[in-house]
């Protein structure tokens, strides 16, 4: 289960005092007008009805947390929301931000992508966000070729954490902007060097929708479904993770 890293917020006044003039205001505007006066480090990044009537999703800051907020706008919880099931519980907020993650990786181009496709029939396509000087991230790498004998297509977004402007994202712009990206990063997860060059690359995009999701470290895969699986795992234990033993 996805732990979330819920903001602190110390409200020293009531998050609203709503007069007529606001009556007659959506249930939103009167929530973003009490958050942003009572809690202004709160950054509101959307605002949608949810499953339980009168409470209303309040996404914040990295896009990911959640807030959940009465319709006048005078109360509010932090964290996810569930549904009770006759056989257990589904994480409402998590199916909310897998939906979000699937919208966002389905959009990306093919080109955008440096992609290593398995040795027999495709069962699964993991995106994953890697960085070329992340010690996992290039053991992962070696595991590659042992994923595509279960049907596992890797394909790479760009995440070199230490951002724009340093050694790992210029050797990443490289890599992408070289005439055989693949072999280029296969060559950086081994640190050898590979010949500087630039273009138009999604690096930068890459980077930007990294931080939009969330990512707080790398490697971070994602499946086709928004599923997110943090960190390394062993192949079997990835395998097992995806359902294909």
């Amino acid at each position: 289960m996805r732990t979330m890293k819920i903001p602190t917020v110390t409200i020293a006044t009531p998050l609203v005092c709503v007069g007529l003039t606001m009556s007659a205001r959506s249930d939103e505007a009167i929530i973003r007008e009490s958050l942003e006066r009572a809690a202004p480090e709160i950054q509101v990044t959307g605002i949608s009805p949810s499953p339980v009537e009168g409470v209303f999703e309040v996404r914040i800051q990295d896009n990911q947390t959640r807030l959940y907020v009465t319709g006048d706008g005078r109360h509010f919880v932090a964290g996810d929301l569930y549904a009770v099931l006759g056989t257990g519980v589904n994480n409402l907020s998590e199916e909310g931000r897998k939906a979000q993650r699937r919208a966002a990786l389905g959009g990306i181009p093919a080109e955008d992508l440096i992609a290593f496709a398995p040795n027999q029939k495709l069962e699964v396509v993991l995106y994953v966000f890697t960085d070329v000087d992340c010690p996992y991230c290039r053991i992962l790498h070696q595991d590659v070729a042992r994923l595509g004998d279960y049907g596992v297509e890797v394909r790479y977004l760009a995440y070199p954490r230490s951002g724009p402007g340093t050694s790992t994202y210029d050797k990443m712009v490289s890599a992408w902007c070289s005439r055989s990206p693949s072999i280029a990063i296969a060559a950086l997860f081994e640190d050898k060097k590979i010949d500087s060059v630039s273009c138009l690359s999604p690096v930068a995009a890459h980077f930007e929708l990294a931080k939009s999701l969330g990512i707080g470290g790398t490697p971070t895969l994602f499946t086709e479904d928004g599923t997110e699986i943090s960190g390394y795992y062993p192949v079997e234990e990835l395998i097992a993770m995806l359902g294909l033993e």
